[in-house]
């Protein structure tokens, strides 16, 4: 975030050729909008854990599963908040409602 120029558009942009029939690419970047949703994703995502930690789990060996599933949440919404090809947008979003 340090280095985000405000006028300058997409930054720290990655794109690679994904599915090469259809014209898809696997390609991110933040602008303003998308660098202020990731760092707040970032941010309370611990902070939800830290407040859920005192919660009973149904079964409390899932623990474990329970933090990998909200790590790969945090994860796919960075993606989404990222993502600058609709496809991979597409992705994303709905790999994050399932």
């Amino acid at each position: 975030a340090i280095q985000y120029d405000p006028g300058a558009g997409y930054q720290f942009v990655e794109e690679r050729e994904w599915i090469a029939a259809i014209g898809v690419h696997y390609a991110l970047g933040l602008n303003g909008i998308g660098l202020t949703l990731v760092l707040l994703t970032t941010v309370l995502t611990p902070v939800v854990i830290l407040a859920a930690w005192g919660d009973r789990l149904p079964d409390p060996s899932r623990t474990n599963s329970y933090l990998a599933w909200m790590l790969a949440l945090e994860g796919l919404a960075i993606g989404v908040f990222a993502a600058t090809d609709v496809f991979l947008f597409y992705v994303l979003f709905e790999a994050t409602l399932v």
